[in-house]
């Protein structure tokens, strides 16, 4: 991992939770974590529910799949080039796709949807069906997850400092300016007027299309707590409890390692964009930043 990764940072507290509802926290989650098979590492969604398709419960965990590394893509490179991002989220996604960068970091990118829009039931998304409503929090609430990291930064500066300090303390500009591009890429508008972020089942349907794999998950959010991990190739197999949301730093971490020809990425600025993304995610789907851990070992 790179010299700013959170391995590096040596995080090990979780002080803003309390630490014993912390050490609850972790001592529930630690026991689903499993090591992923040898090979192309699938990415799917963070959402605790469990597939509706026996067999498809591990995946690294990224809030909204293959193309919320896409997402972080635009809003870095927009950091580092203000007023270069001018491709809706999925161009920008096929454009990675299709250049194997999700094979380079050794990843392969995944969607999903749920029953309540796919049909009870229903083992596949209707690529067909353009319209209407996505069964990924991340995608159908962009717009409000976007604007949610402006809009709630201060408490997540907060957040980010006790659950992570090495990571945001003094770096609470940076934080806000990440936030402030989150919010103003989400209501660009590319050329022929079209959304820079259009709808979530847009995006999920168009990665399909260009090769993503994809799952429907059952039943209704039950996440109550939500874990940050950053050991090397495990991830969190919250289908098991289905309280648990669940994120994987590292590999957001080696998915820009790999794509990072230009040195546009400061590894730093990685992570906190995956956390200020994840934290807002959390807040508008969970209603709180509560009961969030760091796991580094």
């Amino acid at each position: 991992m790179p010299e700013n990764s959170f391995g590096e940072l040596g995080i090990e507290k979780n002080e803003g939770v309390g630490m014993n509802r912390a050490q609850e926290i972790l001592d529930t989650v630690v026991p689903l974590y499993e090591t992923l098979p040898e090979g192309l590492i699938e990415v799917n969604c963070g959402d605790g529910r469990r597939p509706v398709e026996a067999g498809k419960e591990l995946f690294a965990k990224k809030f909204g799949g293959g193309p919320g590394y896409s997402w972080d893509y635009m809003v870095l490179t927009e950091l580092a080039r203000p007023g270069s991002v001018q491709k809706p989220l999925p161009e920008t996604h096929e454009e990675l796709v299709s250049s194997s960068a999700f094979k380079r970091a050794g990843l392969s990118s995944g969607v999903h949807s749920d029953e309540h829009a796919e049909g009870h039931n229903a083992t596949s998304i209707d690529t067909e069906k353009t319209d209407g409503p996505v069964g990924c929090g991340r995608w159908q609430r962009g717009q409000e997850i976007s604007q949610a990291a402006l809009e709630h930064i201060e408490e997540i500066v907060t957040k980010g400092k006790e659950i992570a300090p090495e990571l945001f303390n003094g770096r609470e500009e940076r934080a806000h300016q990440i936030a402030q591009t989150n919010a103003e890429l989400a209501k660009r508008r590319a050329t022929k007027g079209r959304p820079i972020l259009p709808s979530g089942r847009e995006i999920v349907v168009a990665a399909l299309k260009v090769g993503d794999s994809g799952v429907v998950l059952e039943g209704d959010h039950e996440e109550k707590d939500a874990s940050y991990n950053l050991v090397e190739n495990q991830t969190n197999d919250t289908y098991r409890s289905q309280e648990h949301f669940g994120a994987d730093g590292w590999a957001t971490s080696r998915f820009f390692e790999a794509n990072d020809d230009e040195g546009l990425f400061d590894p730093t600025d990685v992570l906190l964009q995956d956390v200020i993304i994840s934290m807002a995610t959390k807040k508008v789907l969970a209603g709180s930043l509560d009961n969030i851990v760091v796991r580094v070992s």
